[in-house]
Order: C-alpha cells, then sequence, then structure tokens
C-alpha cells in the first residue's frame, strides 16, 4: 500500500509480507512462519501473533507486539534510534539482542518509535 490503514484478522500464512508508506497496519490473530513488514510512517500493532519468524522495519511509528509463547522461546534483536524498547514491562536501551536456541525470532529496527513486545504465557 502507499497510503491507508489496513486491518488484519483472522489469517494463518506460511510467509505474510506487508509494505506500507503512510498508514496503520492492525492485526490480530495471526499465524505465520514468516512475517515481514515495512513501514515508513506509521504503527504495526499485532494481537495474538504466533510468528516464528518476524523481520520488523518502521521509520516513524511504534510497533506493538503480543506474542504466543514465552520470552524464552524466542530471540531477540531490536534496534532503536529514538524511542523506547520495552520487553515484558522491562526498558532498554536503544538495542537489545538475546540469542535463544529456538526456531522462533524478532528482528526490529526503527528509526524513530517505540518497541513493545508482551508475551502470552
Amino acid at each position: 500500500m502507499s497510503s491507508g490503514n489496513a486491518n488484519i484478522n483472522n489469517v494463518y500464512a506460511k510467509s505474510l509480507k506487508i509494505n506500507n508508506s503512510y498508514g496503520n497496519i492492525d492485526c490480530d490473530t495471526i499465524t505465520a512462519d514468516s512475517f515481514k513488514a515495512r513501514l515508513s510512517s506509521g504503527n504495526l500493532n499485532i494481537k495474538d501473533g504466533d510468528i516464528k519468524e518476524s523481520d520488523f522495519k518502521n521509520s516513524y511509528g511504534d510497533i506493538e507486539l503480543k506474542l504466543t509463547g514465552n520470552e524464552n522461546d524466542y530471540s531477540l534483536d531490536l534496534d532503536n534510534s529514538y524511542g523506547d524498547i520495552v520487553v515484558n514491562g522491562r526498558k532498554y536501551e536503544d538495542n537489545l539482542k538475546v540469542i535463544n536456541k529456538t526456531e522462533r525470532s524478532i528482528y526490529a529496527d526503527l528509526s524513530s518509535g517505540n518497541i513493545k513486545i508482551k508475551f502470552n504465557e
């Protein structure tokens, strides 16, 4: 999409890819082996996500994730130039890298915005 908001609900996909220049992407009940999103200006919000490999980039906007599983089920590679990184209520500085021997991973790179991740254990 070039601009506009999108609501994506109740999706199972092996691979999901979203590109949006201007607008918000709201997702609810997403199951995917791979989810890749590229946003220029807007927020990405995922509620009830069961995603093995996440790859998110956003220039101006927030990323908020509520994911299935335990925090230890995921490897994290989070980078943020201007904004907060919050994982299960704990705040981190500009970047966070956690390597767990698991098949689930989250990569997120933001220029200006917040990254908030909560795991539904």
